[in-house]
């Protein structure tokens, strides 16, 4: 046991070196020592360790194979832990998919069970993997409660990959919706507690891509550029978000070419050829032909991204991909497509899309209808106004519903909104 506690740190080092062929064999033998020891613990550990390989040398299918696996053989080993794991691995396996119903089932039984454990690190990685569902899901109302939370708890984590790891994806996705006040203090607060962990380069990869992004909604073009530039040749393994918001950030300027490129390394994230990251590269790289006047080719892409994203039920991907389509074309049909874009960024608060929308509707000679003040509270919304109606405080009605603070202090904010 003690040899295979040595092997499983041998991969982990190895992979943080980036020495993938030395890691494979340190998780051949340690598969081999799971199987002399016959002990499913070890067994479990041999096949994630054998993911975390796959996966940073983008062989994306083999990685969900044995985290499959491992999820099987945890959920009979009796160690919660262990099944935590297995859990988190699994979502991490086809969250690029855009498969967000899978990712939630295994995010939503890894909240359980951290929750059972009471081990708040893993409570707040889970709770960070679910709102990245709903994201793509277009459940943004609650995507803003999880993302709320993680900004509210973050700070108080003690773990620092778990602290610095969460924020930098709530900061990803708040950017989206044109949140980034609050998520730029608690990324400057968190890494001031715990730095900015330059030996982890799955740190690395979320805190670059959650700067460009944040940098592209204060339209720091220059600053978000720059950023790329210096981080994207750095990443030798899996890039997460980082190729797709340094594409933004080549888009924003006009550098085409450099785009185009990143687009051919996306789609190797996922596991299947129709996927989430798909989508988007094929968006990116219709931007990106437009930009080198090729149009035919430019609106083929975004269509065929389009279609992808709304096969797999990802409104927001759909709707961006819809409104570049609109752009290119520039006559009735296309200001149609941007109208229907809008229509998808206003139920999902995504401002400065809908904002972008808007002002094209307009260029295309078009009246974009009235901004939305009224409509259906959500769910949740109708909870909090009835607290509230009660004479419950924010802090009393964050605790009744188990939510932050803030995100209840954001829910009255947007109900007050609606009765201005």
């Amino acid at each position: 046991r003690e040899l295979a506690g040595l092997r499983l740190t041998e991969v982990w080092l190895r992979c943080g070196m980036n020495d993938f062929q030395g890691a494979a064999v340190a998780v051949d033998q340690l598969a081999k020592l799971a199987g002399q020891l016959a002990a499913p613990v070890v067994a479990v550990e041999a096949l994630m360790a054998d993911c975390r390989v796959q996966a940073l040398q983008l062989r994306p299918v083999e990685a969900l194979a044995k985290a499959r696996r491992a999820l099987e053989i945890a959920e009979s080993a009796g160690d919660l832990l262990l099944l935590w794991r297995a859990h988190d691995l699994n979502a991490s396996s086809v969250v690029w998919d855009g498969d967000h119903a899978v990712v939630r089932h295994h995010a939503e039984r890894g909240l359980d069970i951290a929750r059972h454990l009471g081990i708040p690190g893993l409570e707040l990685r889970s709770t960070v993997v679910l709102a990245v569902a709903e994201y793509f899901a277009g459940n943004w109302d609650v995507m803003a409660e999880r993302v709320g939370e993680v900004l509210a708890r973050a700070p108080l984590i003690g773990h620092p990959r778990a602290a610095v790891q969460a924020v930098a994806t709530a900061a990803v996705l708040s950017a989206h919706r044109g949140d980034v006040a609050i998520a730029e203090r608690v990324l400057a607060e968190v890494e001031t507690a715990h730095g900015r962990l330059e030996h982890d380069a799955g740190v690395q990869v979320m805190l670059a891509a959650a700067e460009i992004e944040l940098a592209l909604c204060r339209d720091r073009i220059v600053a978000a550029t720059q950023l790329a530039d210096r981080t994207v040749p750095a990443i030798h393994s899996f890039p997460g978000s980082l190729l797709m918001a340094a594409a933004a950030a080549y888009l924003r300027v006009g550098r085409w070419g450099d785009a185009l490129a990143l687009t051919p390394r996306i789609p190797a994230m996922a596991t299947r050829p129709y996927s989430a990251v798909a989508s988007e590269a094929l968006r990116i790289e219709g931007v990106a032909r437009a930009g080198l006047g090729d149009e035919e080719a430019a609106l083929a892409c975004l269509a065929k991204a389009r279609e992808i994203a709304s096969g797999l039920e990802i409104p927001f991907l759909a709707a961006r991909a819809g409104l570049d389509w609109g752009r290119i074309r520039r006559n009735a049909e296309g200001a149609t497509a941007v109208r229907e874009s809008l229509e998808v960024f206003e139920r999902l608060g995504a401002r400065p899309l809908a904002g972008d929308a808007r002002h094209l509707l307009r260029a295309l000679g078009e009246t974009p209808p009235r901004r939305p003040s009224t409509g259906p509270l959500s769910a949740r919304e109708r909870e909090v106004a009835c607290m509230a109606a009660e004479g419950l405080t924010a802090t009393q009605i964050a605790e009744r519903l188990f939510i932050s603070p803030h995100t209840a202090r954001t829910h009255l904010k947007r109900i007050y909104e609606r009765l201005a």
